[in-house]
């Protein structure tokens, strides 16, 4: 059984090795490279850096579980 992919998931699944800015719907940005993204939007980011109410975090590594 294939499962078909929708429009806005395949170029989310491309973005892989390229960067990327996410920004959530609380705000929060997030400048990183993709590692992978999911089926569910889910995604991993690899050297990132995060703005969130004015401050400016950098982080190695962020997971995004937006299938909550």
């Amino acid at each position: 059984m294939s499962r078909s992919q929708g429009l806005p998931v395949k170029p989310l699944q491309e973005t892989a090795r390229h960067v990327v800015r996410v920004e959530l719907k609380s705000g929060v940005l997030y400048w990183g490279i993709m590692i992978e993204g999911e089926d569910n939007w889910n995604c991993q980011l690899w050297n990132i850096i995060c703005t969130a109410k004015g401050k400016c975090h950098d982080w190695s590594m962020f997971l995004s579980d937006q299938a909550k």
